[in-house]
């Protein structure tokens, strides 16, 4: 259980470099490669079995720092949820797991919001419902409801960006009657998170 524990923290870092990569410019992530690797070479030099390699059992596969490290917005938002599922499913302290969860739904909300911003509507779409399903079965219902209104505001948003004097046209409609129903759930969730006393993380 300790070495899960160490393993759920490990990872949760390396989601957190990551996220910070992805607001960085492309100059400050070539540094702070080079930084992250000098230190790695001397924590390797300085301790045995340094701790920042795991099992596949542990991580799945994932390894810190086998990705090329880049600015990219969407490469480093899917690896910072990828390590922050991870650092999930080996954590057992109550605490921490509402902090992770705090910061998966911040991923999944910030890639969302660069899905939408790009114009990537279809893409934007899969990922809030790959984020609700996630967060339904794990039972964050903040998290659940938080998604689900961005989800149906990209529906609305879509329907409401070309309107003109001859109404709304059969796609624009059928935006809207999806909208709908997906706000109706976010506010039912929001409902029963707040009468669960928080019910997660939020977003």
């Amino acid at each position: 259980r300790e070495q899960q524990e160490l393993s759920s923290e490990a990872l949760e870092v390396w989601a957190d470099c990551h996220s910070a990569l992805g607001r960085m410019k492309a100059e400050e992530v070539a540094k702070a490669k080079d930084c992250l690797e000098e230190m790695r070479e001397e924590e390797r030099a300085q301790v045995s079995g340094f701790g920042i390699e795991f099992s596949v059992d542990e991580v799945g596969g994932l390894t810190p720092l086998c990705h090329p490290l880049s600015q990219d917005v969407e490469e480093n938002s899917n690896h910072a949820i990828r390590y922050l599922i991870r650092s999930l499913q080996c954590c057992n302290h109550p605490g921490r797991r509402t902090e992770v969860m705090s910061k998966l739904a911040a991923s999944y909300t910030n890639l969302g919001e660069h899905y939408t911003h790009t114009g990537r509507f279809t893409r934007a779409h899969q990922h809030y419902r790959q984020g609700i399903q996630l967060f339904e079965s794990i039972g964050d219902k903040q998290a659940t409801a938080s998604l689900s209104f961005r989800l149906a505001r990209l529906f609305a948003s879509r329907a409401c960006s070309a309107i003109n004097h001859a109404g709304l046209s059969p796609e624009q409609q059928a935006d809207l009657s999806k909208a709908l129903p997906i706000l109706e759930g976010a506010l039912s969730d929001l409902t029963q998170a707040q009468q669960g006393g928080g019910g997660g993380a939020g977003a």
